[in-house]
């Protein structure tokens, strides 16, 4: 088996466990806010619409749009310098770099959505 084709198996594997994990755990999280709405429930405690709505929702939405923003825009320079200073066939070397836009767009746009919502100065 080519090496090329290993390293694409192995990245499909890695991101489909990436995504499996990130949807368990996102499952966990709503089964324990289940679990202690319902725990409030039978001991009889009043359950506003606000308590609800806020109950496992600590995420500051300014913050991680600056902390996405900022990963993927650094994550993307990365793999570009990557892959302009890693030798490559001459036909790999015209399209593999292309891929390293794709993060580094998505993060700019995640800097840009935190900016105009107010950027506020984090720290």
């Amino acid at each position: 088996m080519h090496s090329e084709v290993i390293i694409f198996i192995v990245m499909f594997l890695v991101g489909g466990s990436t995504l499996i994990a990130l949807f368990f755990t996102l499952l966990k999280r709503e089964q324990a806010r289940q679990q202690t709405l319902q725990k409030a429930m039978e001991n009889g405690q009043q359950l506003t619409p606000e308590l609800v709505n806020t109950l496992g929702k600590t995420v500051d939405h300014e913050a991680r749009d600056y902390r996405r923003g900022v990963i993927l825009s650094l994550f993307g320079a990365a793999f570009l310098l990557f892959t302009l200073l890693v030798p490559m066939e001459p036909q790999a070397k015209k399209v593999v770099p292309f891929f390293a836009l794709f993060p580094l767009f998505i993060g700019i746009g995640y800097l840009v959505v935190w900016k105009t919502k107010g950027g506020k100065t984090l720290g």
